[in-house]
């Protein structure tokens, strides 16, 4: 659930950080508020560990505007409030000065969204047309995000997944080679550890095949993209039936607590993996959520 007061709306533009401690860091203005901002590395590189960049530090920073044939320049201070991998969330405790805020809405191009009629209260005459014609006419125009905004915001998704996408694969295949190396220095018998030593063997000759198929799955839902209500019902309606699945093969294992605990050390290195990015899952469903109707 989106927790912000206000709506975020998304803008490319340089920015340099200036922290208490270590050297100024270059980097880009991603989407801002009233607020707060989201900053992230130039050209879409994953974010350095600098000096002085830590969530509850205060810093300062520092932009350019063109405006009317002329740069206006901003220095503003915040504090440090969300540490990501792809960047951090500043967060300005009593508000972002108005006159940047103005100049970034009109350089962006983007336009708030009309306050809904407060609960209770019906509009009636006057304001119920005033309402009816600034309703956004199409899904393009919620929230203020254009058609080439949201085509430039899934183009650069498209290519950070792409360049994570390795990343994420590698380490879901090098986190289960340690588990179930692990395990196999654990076994209890040497039939056993051969079985996790054959599952290692597996798993790396199914790499790549895998990698290529769940890279293709990802880039696939960018370019070809579904709804997200039919998407999640897929994805409940298989969850539901891996787990009966699994429970049975619990049952039929009852009788075989070899083949039992085989079966629940890959249930738990699944578990885990799922646990491991789970925040990471949450957090671009969040973000994709601003532009699933564009």
């Amino acid at each position: 659930m989106d927790k912000r007061a206000s709506p975020r709306y998304a803008i490319s533009l340089n920015a340099l950080v200036h922290p208490q401690v270590g050297r100024s860091w270059l980097c880009q203005i991603q989407d801002f508020c009233d607020g707060g901002m989201l900053l992230v590395e130039q050209n879409g590189r994953p974010r350095r560990n600098l000096p002085g960049i830590n969530q509850g530090e205060t810093v300062g920073i520092h932009f350019s505007v063109p405006a009317d044939g002329k740069d206006k320049h901003f220095r503003l201070e915040g504090k440090i409030v969300r540490v990501m991998d792809t960047g951090v969330g500043i967060n300005f405790s009593k508000g972002m000065d108005e006159d940047a805020l103005t100049t970034l809405s009109d350089y962006s191009g983007l336009k708030p969204v009309p306050e809904p009629a407060p609960a209770g209260k019906p509009e009636t005459g006057q304001d119920a047309k005033k309402t009816e014609s600034a309703a956004p006419s199409s899904p393009f125009q919620t929230g203020g995000l254009k058609p080439d905004d949201a085509r430039k915001i899934v183009a650069a998704l498209r290519k950070e997944a792409t360049q994570v996408i390795p990343e994420m694969i590698n380490g879901i295949f090098s986190y289960m080679d340690t588990e179930l190396l692990e395990l196999a220095k654990n076994a209890k018998s040497n039939a056993e550890q051969s079985e996790y030593f054959a599952a290692m063997s597996t798993l790396e000759k199914a790499k790549k095949q895998v990698g290529q198929e769940f890279g293709k799955e990802i880039l696939n839902q960018f370019d070809e993209p579904g709804d997200l209500n039919t998407l999640l019902e897929a994805r409940r309606k298989a969850s539901e039936e891996r787990k009966a699945q699994m429970q049975q093969r619990v049952k039929l294992s009852l009788v075989n607590t070899d083949e039992f605990e085989d079966w629940l050390a890959v249930a738990n290195i699944i578990s885990r993996s799922e646990r491991m990015y789970e925040k990471f899952m949450d957090e671009l469903l969040q973000r994709m959520g601003m532009i699933v109707d564009s």
